[in-house]
């Protein structure tokens, strides 16, 4: 739950033109009266866009009534899909932590960095490639998995890259590796 404005959402999730999002809010709030798991949510804040007070009230005041057990509150740690998202201020992000603490009755945490992979067991080199093709991948983690797997991580990626199977990137101050759709 990224935002409860129309025009914020749209330009965060680029959802299909035909979506609506105080229909998908309301279906939120219906399923959350009737569902009895575990419910959890999750807000991405992006710099400029969903960061600022007003927003963060309003959208910490729909998850309140979501009621879930925890509201995760995310950055973009990868690179994103577009070059202008960035990741909210520190400051930002306090706010928006304190504002969901006050506001939702509910376990709040911030996600700002990215899990290492988990053990790798059969092709290492399928592994990382059916990997990248859904996120990209810390050079580091894919230089682990490979590692692990008792191959030569600088042969191997050299090998992707010159293939095009994959490409590396920069973002935040890490290199990425993502998959080349031709």
């Amino acid at each position: 739950m990224d935002s409860v404005s129309e025009d914020v959402w749209r330009r965060v999730n680029r959802p299909h033109s035909s979506l609506k999002l105080e229909r998908i809010l309301e279906g939120i709030l219906e399923f959350s009266r009737s569902y009895r798991g575990k419910l959890v949510t999750e807000t991405m804040l992006v710099q400029g866009l969903n960061d600022s007070e007003e927003s963060l009230r309003y959208t910490a005041g729909f998850i309140a009534q979501v009621k879930p057990s925890v509201a995760y509150i995310s950055i973009p740690v990868r690179p994103p899909a577009e070059r202008w998202i960035k990741p909210p201020s520190d400051s930002s992000l306090v706010a928006a932590y304190s504002i969901f603490k006050e506001t939702v009755d509910a376990q709040v945490e911030l996600l700002a960095s990215i899990e290492p992979p988990p053990e790798v067991r059969g092709d290492a080199v399928k592994y990382l490639v059916s990997t990248v093709s859904v996120h990209p991948l810390k050079l580091e983690y894919a230089v682990k998995i490979l590692e692990d797997s008792g191959l030569n991580p600088s042969d191997v990626l050299d090998e992707l890259v010159k293939s095009e199977v994959i490409s590396k990137v920069e973002y935040g101050g890490s290199t990425f590796i993502i998959k080349r759709f031709k």
